[in-house]
């Protein structure tokens, strides 16, 4: 093989490298950027479910003159179930 050629081979290996440095560079940056999407939509996430959550309570817990003895047995059942899990709990 040729001087040369070989001393052209090199330099096209060189050339290579350095963009797949700079393209590997890039992922990286597109996987940091992804991260930090990611942790942003899952914390947005648990805030919505928080929010969720809440609303269902109060709607659940909402009293009104009509409700109101529709209200006391949906406490009175929820803490039937609360009571109950304790029990169960306790039992292991």
């Amino acid at each position: 093989m040729d001087i040369k050629v070989f001393a052209s081979k090199v330099r096209q290996l060189i050339l290579q490298l350095k963009e797949l440095k700079e393209k590997n560079a890039d992922l990286e940056a597109t996987i940091q950027r992804l991260k930090e999407e990611n942790s942003q939509t899952t914390q947005s996430l648990k805030a919505l479910q928080m929010e969720y959550n809440s609303l269902i309570m109060g709607k659940v817990l909402r009293i009104t003159d009509n409700d109101l003895e529709t209200s006391k047995q949906r406490i009175n059942n929820m803490i039937r179930t609360v009571d109950r899990c304790i029990t169960i709990l306790s039992e292991k």
